[in-house]
């Protein structure tokens, strides 16, 4: 390698140490929180009251919206819980790991940690980012029952890729405007 070559990288690299830095530390936090919930949270009680709360709150937003009748049942076989469009019907959507937004929610924590600024400023940003990404991931859930009860045919579709990138997108969403808002740019430091 020649020494300009060499020169090039190493101001490269200087010049978006502020990015690398926020980069870096986003993806120790992200990594963090991935070993924690697999190793601690993932099927442990609080885990599963908190995909019963998932559940009840879906049941209960489309039961007062719309007017419906659905059902929260007990988990059978590794199913934590289902939420059925009305009794004895055959369209349910299951609410498992998968459906707890915990990916999003790292990724949530995990930026809006990372970026430069204060830590009492922040927290509140990531408590009311995880509140807006838990009822994106609610009216997600209840979008998958509408779709089973009214599309069935399409209900992969819409389970695997558009009500995700519906999550996913709420979540850059609120990134931008918290990095928009918070004045600071990590190549401030």
């Amino acid at each position: 390698m020649s020494q300009e070559s060499n020169n090039f990288l190493v101001n490269a690299v200087l010049e978006n140490a502020g990015f690398l830095r926020f980069m870096l530390l986003a993806g120790f936090l992200f990594s963090s929180f991935f070993v924690v919930y697999n190793g601690y949270l993932y099927d442990s009680d609080p885990f599963l009251i908190y995909l019963e709360l998932c559940a009840s709150s879906t049941s209960w937003l489309i039961n007062y919206v719309l007017s419906m009748h659905t059902l929260v049942v007990e988990a059978v076989n590794d199913v934590y819980t289902k939420i059925l469009a009305f009794e004895g019907s055959e369209s349910y959507v299951i609410v498992a790991r998968g459906c707890d937004a915990s990916m999003v929610f790292a990724v949530l924590i995990s930026t809006v940690g990372a970026w430069p600024g204060k830590w009492y400023v922040k927290l509140p940003v990531i408590m009311l980012g995880l509140l807006v990404m838990f009822f994106l991931n609610i009216l997600r859930i209840a979008g998958m029952l509408l779709v089973d009860l009214h599309l069935p045919d399409h209900f992969d579709l819409f389970h695997e890729w558009i009500l995700p990138m519906v999550l996913i997108m709420g979540a850059l969403a609120y990134f931008y405007v918290w990095i928009t808002l918070s004045g600071t740019h990590p190549s401030d430091d």
